[in-house]
């Protein structure tokens, strides 16, 4: 898994010590809380990089991994617009699921003074 997640990073332009820093935190998806196996050999379980800000340069507080399926639906969406989402209603993924560093992110961009 971690030459896998070695390779993703380097395609998303996170740097390895974000990438390991974030591992070290994530070991779940941030997202739906999600455990990541890879073993089970169901993609559903793979973790894989997403951006809380993308455009600016890749930090701690702003890379997290979540799971392929968060990803595939929350695409470049606002995390309060895909929370609103038919993908997080079937799956039951409500903002109190977050991982703390999501949910810091969601209140920030809400009131962006604090």
């Amino acid at each position: 898994m971690l030459r896998a997640l070695h390779r993703s990073a380097i395609r998303c332009k996170v740097p390895w010590a974000v990438a390991l820093e974030v591992l070290a935190r994530d070991a779940r998806c941030v997202y739906c809380a999600k455990l990541f196996c890879e073993a089970s050999g169901l993609r559903s379980t793979f973790p894989t990089w997403d951006s809380l800000n993308a455009g600016k340069k890749p930090t701690v507080d702003d890379v997290v991994l979540c799971c392929i399926g968060c990803k595939a639906s929350k695409g470049r969406k606002p995390l309060r617009l895909w929370l609103q989402s038919g993908y997080c209603r079937q799956h039951n993924i409500e903002l109190r699921m977050f991982a703390p560093v999501a949910l810091r992110h969601v209140k920030h961009a809400a009131d962006p003074t604090g």
